[in-house]
């Protein structure tokens, strides 16, 4: 019964991520695309891009064969001269995208799904080190916590939010798997400069309030700052302002720029 539960929510939570669309609402910004699931041609890529058959390619080698040929197809397509951002949100988030549809479709099993993100999660953390990010933190070191909801599930997006950080030398803190009470002590604990803040649905603003109300008063620091992003606003039309946050990023590398901006 518990089991069932667990189930149950868990398959709640990915739905409304997925539909949501969180993972390209994280990310296509930067890149300039309406869609990154769309491509200029259905089988091969052109002038940079991935292609809908590349990507259903991908994703069938995320489902069924190792986690070697799956980051050896995302090295051939990097020498080929597609860039790693590119690849981060065009090949990469759809790719997540896809799998949580199809196991939301019961097309594919949960097992499979989590070696697929799995294998995602590798090629990300191996590859973060080659984005280009400009906005480098080479006046001090900074420092970010990374963090969703208090028990919400989208965290492949966040993973990725992480890495542009890191490409551009902060200090980042995962909040991953963190209760409340563990954020709010971990803020009390560390020198941080940014807490950033993914919120998934419109119906948790509220208690983002709340969170951030207690983050600031636990802070070591009189003047943290707070940004907030995911689907609550970018596709739900939620207020970040009523957050209590200082400031929004639809996109990951925005959510660099927006907390450098914030911290000069």
């Amino acid at each position: 019964m518990k089991d069932e539960r667990l189930l149950s929510v868990t398959r709640d939570a990915i739905r409304s991520t997925v539909r949501g669309r969180i993972v390209p609402d994280l990310l296509r910004s930067h890149m300039g695309r309406n869609d990154p699931k769309k491509a200029a041609n259905e089988n091969v890529s052109h002038h940079g891009e991935i292609s809908q058959g590349e990507l259903d390619r991908f994703v069938q080698t995320l489902l069924h064969k190792s986690e070697a040929d799956a980051a050896a197809t995302f090295e051939h397509l990097f020498e080929s001269g597609i860039s790693v951002d590119t690849l981060f949100s065009s090949l990469l988030a759809p790719a997540a995208i896809e799998l949580g549809e199809m196991w939301c479709d019961d097309t594919v099993n949960f097992g499979d799904v989590t070696l697929g993100v799995s294998t995602l999660h590798q090629i990300l953390r191996r590859n973060g080190h080659r984005l280009n990010v400009e906005l480098v933190a080479d006046n001090h070191e900074l420092s970010v916590l990374v963090t969703p909801m208090p028990e919400e599930f989208h965290i492949f997006g966040l993973a990725m939010v992480e890495e542009y950080f890191k490409a551009a030398r902060w200090q980042v803190l995962s909040g991953f798997d963190m209760r409340e009470r563990d954020l709010v002590d971990t803020v009390g604990h560390e020198q941080l400069d940014v807490v950033g803040l993914s919120v998934a649905t419109v119906n948790e603003i509220e208690n983002a309030n709340k969170l951030i109300t207690r983050v600031r008063s636990s802070s070591r620091r009189n003047d943290l700052k707070v940004i907030v992003g995911g689907a609550a606003f970018a596709a739900g039309g939620g207020d970040w302002k009523s957050t209590g946050a200082d400031g929004f990023a639809p996109d990951a590398i925005s959510a660099v720029q927006v907390a450098f901006d914030l911290c000069r």
